[in-house]
């Protein structure tokens, strides 16, 4: 399988250097990530489409993570979704991230899509909510008619507790991890508002 959109993987350093440590997350819940705010508190459902101001508290940081919004490739109606590909130096670690994303997933009640890759060991993680709740196009119009596809908090949380769980591989003394931590070097891969967003709903190619 290969994956020719994305940016090449880097090397990362079996220690890292927390410069911004204000921005660690502290949950109990999920590992200390590097460069990213708290965790989001879990939305409500219907789960909102990310406003402008969540997009650059939550979603911009993990633009820095290797994370890019893609339009989905497998959803049954256009979406916008976050992507990242996670790249390992051993078969071992794919197989203990695989865990990591079953608890994640399951205890978040929200999965995404995965795709595979032997050589090198990666993980490529799709993830966007299948009904989410856009803006009222007029006031007072019916929620059942503003349900569709589109990246929420769901989303964002989905991507930092992985993100913390794959802190733990990058900072193995075991080990020197590889990741997709270079930013996409598409402006259309980074947007930073919700009309921008919405513009990934569908491929321009």
């Amino acid at each position: 399988m290969t994956y020719h959109n994305f940016p090449p993987p880097i090397f990362i350093p079996k220690s890292l250097n927390h410069s911004r440590p204000e921005l660690l997350t502290q949950s109990a819940n999920s590992s200390t990530e590097l460069g990213l705010p708290q965790l989001p508190p879990i939305p409500a459902y219907p789960c909102p489409f990310l406003t402008d101001v969540e997009i650059q508290s939550y979603l911009v940081p993990l633009y820095h993570r290797g994370w890019c919004v893609r339009p989905s490739t497998s959803a049954k109606k256009p979406a916008p979704e976050l992507v990242k590909r996670f790249q390992f130096s051993s078969n071992a670690s794919l197989e203990s991230f695989k865990r990591d994303y079953e608890q994640v997933t399951t205890s978040e009640n929200h999965h995404a899509v995965r795709e595979y890759a032997d050589m090198p060991p990666s993980v490529t993680i799709k993830v966007h909510t299948h009904q989410a709740l856009r803006p009222a196009a007029y006031p007072d119009e019916p929620r059942p008619r503003r349900k569709l596809p589109g990246i929420t908090l769901r989303d964002v949380r989905v991507a930092y507790l992985l993100e913390g769980h794959f802190a733990r591989y990058v900072r193995s003394g075991g080990e020197e991890e590889l990741a997709s931590l270079r930013p996409s070097t598409s402006v259309e891969d980074q947007p930073n508002t919700a009309e921008a967003i919405e513009a990934r709903r569908v491929s321009s190619g």
